[in-house]
């Protein structure tokens, strides 16, 4: 297709495209982004943007900066439309954007060849990976054969983005296609091009595919390891860090590929990591052990005989780099200066239930590296501050240094004793060091060894303890704070010696607690948060060993909450969050009570709806009502109408959002974190209480709650319908006049077909408190109107539980909910009986025996018995778990002796007799019932024998 615009338009259209980027004027950019709004329904702009990105400065009468600016919109703008609106695009269109567009990655402009690159992987993206099938060969022949290095390397780039955006479909298309076969040859013929930079961006794409390990990569490991091997010795790093990264991969798909070259590539590996000229390429050299002791059980063993050369260097390069030394040096007394908005680390609420973990999903922080970060390795030193620096904190990002620890700590628990061995020199030299960096690292070592050398450094620690209890007092802050992280990670030392050394265990005890919250009253800042950090560690390892200390502890927070600044009062928010999660109703006693809820509500009644405080406040206080039940009653007038409040005006804040972009959306934090702390208070709160703040709420709680079970925030959606369960739980008569509304949106949110893939682990938190509420509305008595909805709801739900892809969680919850739904409408469920009950049982055989398993297998009961003919083979299965209940706590913590009926909660009553009458009905129909009966593992036949003896007699 040829095509020919109207110059004068296209000199307008450019014009537009660098004023809405680059006008000083405000109105100017505002009126150029209404004409560019227009301008997008024209059927030619497509055309008329491919044409702006090829044109030069005089054809767009602009300067060379203007035209830069304009031709950098034209690709960000015909990205956005291809995104957009290529299903309704005339195929003439697309044919001539796929025809012009590929010259377009040699432009002399890196951001305009990156733009084009983005474009073209939209288009394939939005057709689909077999749609243009020439852009891989235009695309691999541009990168290997180009005389331009420029077009050579934004070739490479596009190939780059396409496999970064089309990830799925080039391991696996419908029907069995796997384009990845195709293109590993082309990329690993690029790994060869004379360009390094083309070499870089191949190696990296050949990466990118195996964090999914694909069997095409398995096939050509040989073929891989030679050309990895070739590029090892690479004049550029940055294909350098790539091989590293290669390495790792490798150990993670096929560890014994690199068995046999472990020697040199020990050496290999510890040259690159010591190359302090390149933190990135050091960096990726580390995470080579990081991943090896991560596979310890395949490959750790294998290097023992490099232990001498791998664990020096990991401490010689958990030293503070010189440029982190001078920002952190002279780092003094600042407790009193008010902390800069940057200095504010981004904290994000996520709801208390129903938190789940895709399946292969990546758990944890990814940079740009692709690095680990190790979670019990992320507090206090490892997350390093640096409050005054102008130039950055050092330890704002995954690092060498966390790398370095993190891998000596790994290592630690598979040769504890070697790497203590090797290591007690090293922490000799250096705990006492007059050059305050050695010190740090040393104490940075001696916490990393704490989990795996436990037992090996035991005999050291009563006189390290004291020893690390003086460098609280250390002149250096970095110091002082590191030493906290340190006493946090010795913390299950000091309890593990309540077994053998009680006393002793009080008197460390009583040691650490006296002195980390004295750390928290620290002049520096940096340290405060160290010691708020390690302290909450204490309370989640020692818990109700705490006990005794607890009134102390809040005497102390409460000095805190007086004097500390915006960062760390998100860090004494989190203590005190520990504190309730693990002393829970010790929280209540009327002296402690006094002074945590006299801090908390100095707080509460100083934190403005608008502050960033407000959501971290909410989330501490939901804990805090959790663990004092009723005796947070007095408190709960005027914070849950501060709630309702919050929620009513952040649902206004987004519907004018909606309605006007100009409007900043609020965000979901103190969404989410209210509608937890109302649920907090529904389940703890006495009925009448909780009723009469329901009833008196204004805006009303169930309008709001409407909303938010609606919402397009996956985090607000699992909240709203986590507080809908307790309010079915705790306040159905008022909840059920409210029903018919409700129940459509939960029919519709249990639609796994509604779903998106790129929110799939939020989304399966949604479904997951969805399943759980309804089935707490099912098991209500005068729950009605699920009736209208039930073959729709059994459908989805069964959906849930027989997907292999749904995570385990979320269809056992489903499982729970459908026996739960038996209860009520065992006639709708019975006739599909054969098609649910095997996926139902196999689900239920690893939930743990509690009143909603009870309640389920009783509606399961009560399904069998209006169809016992389709339980057919998971009988046995059946038996065995109705056994199992039979002899737990929980059908017996009712009413003392067993009788017909034993009451198991206060919302349902577990029939013994219609078991009984299931079980004798089999037993009439199951020719030779006994020997079939004989299937049943003894201990649970037991059981049921005693339980039924005049139906086994």
């Amino acid at each position: 297709m040829s095509w020919n615009g109207d110059e004068t338009q296209l000199r307008q259209l450019a014009t537009f495209l660098r004023d809405s980027l680059s006008s000083p004027n405000q109105n100017a950019r505002v009126q150029a982004e209404l004409m560019l709004q227009k301008a997008s329904s024209s059927p030619d702009i497509i055309n008329y943007l491919i044409d702006i990105l090829r044109s030069d400065a005089p054809r767009l009468h602009l300067s060379a900066s203007d035209t830069f600016t304009a031709r950098s919109a034209a690709a960000l703008k015909l990205k956005n439309l291809v995104k957009t609106n290529y299903k309704q695009l005339n195929p003439e269109v697309i044919a001539y954007v796929r025809a012009t567009i590929i010259p377009c990655v040699g432009d002399d402009s890196l951001q305009v060849r990156n733009s084009v690159g983005l474009v073209i992987s939209e288009l394939v993206k939005q057709g689909g990976v077999m749609s243009w099938p020439q852009v891989y060969s235009e695309l691999f022949d541009k990168a290997q054969n180009s005389e331009s290095p420029k077009a050579r390397e934004g070739a490479a780039r596009a190939v780059l983005n396409i496999c970064e955006d089309n990830i799925k479909q080039l391991l696996r298309m419908p029907g069995g296609q796997r384009p990845v076969e195709e293109l590993l040859p082309r990329l690993y013929g690029l790994m060869e091009n004379s360009n390094p930079v083309v070499r870089a961006i191949a190696l990296e794409c050949v990466n990118f595919f195996m964090e999914y390990r694909p069997q095409s990569i398995l096939n050509t490991v040989d073929t891989l390891l030679r050309l990895v091997f070739r590029l090892a010795t690479d004049t550029s790093d940055d294909v350098r860090r790539h091989v590293c990264r290669t390495l790792s991969h490798l150990v993670e798909m096929k560890p014994e590929s690199i068995l046999p070259h472990l020697d040199g590539l020990v050496d290999y590996l510890i040259t690159q990591q010591r190359n302090g000229l390149e933190p990135d390429l050091a960096l990726e050299a580390a995470e080579f052990w990081l991943t090896i002791a991560e596979h310890r059980q395949k490959l750790a063993g294998s290097l023992g005989p490099y232990l001498e050369k791998i664990v020096p260097t990991l401490l010689e390069c958990m030293v503070y780099s010189e440029d982190d030394i001078a920002r952190l040096e002279g780092d003094r007394d600042d407790a009193d200066q008010e902390d800069r908005e940057q200095d504010i680390k981004p904290n994000f609420a996520t709801s208390k239930r129903g938190k789940l973990l895709v399946p292969n999903s990546t758990n944890g922080s990814n940079g740009a590296s692709g690095t680990h970060t190790p979670a019990d390795l992320s507090d206090g030193e490892i997350e390093e501050d640096d409050e005054d620096g102008g130039d950055g904190d050092p330890e704002d990002e995954w690092n060498l240094r966390k790398c370095s620890a993190a891998a000596l700590d790994l290592l630690a628990n598979s040769f504890p004793e070697r790497i203590f061995h090797i290591s007690l020199p090293y922490l000799k030299n250096n705990l006492q060091n007059p050059e305050w960096p050695m010190r740090e690292a040393a104490v940075l070592a001696f916490g990393a060894l704490a989990d795996g050398c436990e037992a090996v450094v035991s005999p050291y620690l009563p006189e390290l303890i004291p020893f690390l209890i003086t460098l609280l007092q250390d002149k250096e802050p970095v110091v002082r704070k590191i030493t906290c992280w340190a006493l946090g990670r010795y913390v299950r030392w000091v309890v593990h010696l309540e077994k053998t050394h009680p006393q002793l265990m009080s008197q460390y005890l009583e040691t650490i607690i006296e002195n980390l919250l004295k750390s928290m009253h620290d002049r520096n800042k940096a340290v405060q948060e160290g010691a708020a950090s390690a302290f909450s560690t204490l309370v989640e390892t020692a818990g109700r060993r705490l006990e005794p200390y607890v009134l102390v502890i809040v005497q102390q927070f409460d000095k805190c909450f007086e004097t500390y600044k915006d960062r760390n009062m998100l860090i004494l928010y989190d203590c005190v969050q520990t504190l309730a999660e693990r002393i829970g109703p010790k929280l209540a006693s009327p002296d402690i009570e006094s002074v945590l809820m006299t801090a908390l509500t100095k707080r509460w009644q100083k934190v403005s709806d608008q502050s960033k405080e407000l959501f971290p406040l909410l989330e501490c206080l939901s804990y805090v009502a959790s663990a004092m039940k009723e005796a947070f009653e007095p408190y709960s007038q005027v914070i849950f109408n501060r709630c309702i409040s919050v929620v009513h005006s952040t649902i206004e804040e987004e519907v004018a959002a909606a309605r006007n972009p100009r409007f900043d959306s609020p965000g979901s934090d103190c969404l989410v974190t209210s509608l937890d702390l109302l649920s907090s208070m529904v389940q703890v709160l006495s009925v009448a209480k909780s009723s009469e703040l329901v009833a008196n709420s204004q805006p009303k709680l169930f309008d709001l709650l409407r909303f938010c079970v609606q919402s397009d925030s996956m985090d607000v959606r699992q909240s709203g319908y986590a507080l809908l369960g307790d309010c079915a739980v705790n306040l159905f008569p008022q909840l059920q006049p409210e029903l018919s509304g409700f129940i459509p949106m939960l029919v519709t949110q249990l639609d796994i077909n509604n779903m998106r893939d790129q929110d799939a682990e939020a989304a399966f938190a949604v479904v997951n408190n969805a399943c759980w509420s309804c089935g707490e509305i099912a098991i209500q008595q005068g729950s009605d109107i699920l009736g209208q909805y039930i073959d729709k709801i059994y459908r989805r739900v069964f959906d849930i539980i027989s997907n292999p892809d749904i995570p385990v969680a979320v269809q056992e919850n489903a499982a729970i909910a459908l026996g739960r739904l038996g209860n009520k409408f065992s006639e709708h469920l019975a006739p599909q009986l054969a098609e649910w009950a095997p996926w139902f049982t196999q689900l239920m055989t690893t939930v743990d025996t509690n009143t909603e398993k009870c309640e389920a297998y009783n509606g399961f009961s009560m399904v069998i018995k209006r169809n016992p003919a389709a339980l057919g083979a998971d009988l046995i299965e059946y038996l065995k778990t109705i056994a199992q209940l039979v002899g737990s706590d929980v059908w017996q913590s009712g009413m003392g002796p067993l009788v017909e009926e034993v009451c198991v909660s206060s919302r349902l009553k577990l029939r013994y007799s219609t078991i009984g009458q299931i079980i004798t009905t089999y037993k009439k129909g199951v020719p030779n019932f006994h020997e079939f009966f004989a299937q049943v593992p003894v201990k649970e036949r037991q059981l049921l024998v005693g339980k039924f003896p005049n139906i086994f007699n």
